[in-house]
């Protein structure tokens, strides 16, 4: 019997670790902006509600991708790149948004290499 290289393995919890640093940080971005309590608070448009939307698709992606990695990583790669798209023809630069997908790739890279090698 093959045993499983350690790339392949550090590749999966690679992806794993980073998903769930992906979903602390939004969730501390979410809470903090709705328990604050700003003077300066500014009216929330539609546009920034699809913005938050296409963040929790992808946090509940990654979350998807624990168990079906293909589909989990390919949804998060989807909507990063979107949302990514979507700030940009607004004028705005977006590239560090990239950097979110990181796990959808590593999720990705996973799957293919552990059907490529016949590993489960």
């Amino acid at each position: 019997m093959n045993q499983k290289p350690i790339w392949l393995t550090a590749i999966r919890w690679s992806a794993r670790i980073f998903s769930l640093l992906f979903i602390a940080f939004f969730l501390f971005i979410f809470i903090g902006e709705s328990l604050s309590e700003s003077e300066n608070a500014i009216e929330i448009s539609t546009f920034d509600y699809v913005i938050l939307g296409t963040w929790a698709i992808a946090m509940l992606a990654t979350l998807a991708a624990f168990k079906w990695e293909a589909i989990g990583g390919t949804i998060n790669v989807v909507i990063m790149l979107t949302h990514f798209l979507m700030i940009a023809f607004r004028g705005k630069i977006a590239l560090p948004i990239l950097s979110f997908a990181l796990p959808g790739l590593l999720y990705l890279i996973s799957w293919y290499f552990h059907k490529k090698l016949n590993f489960k």
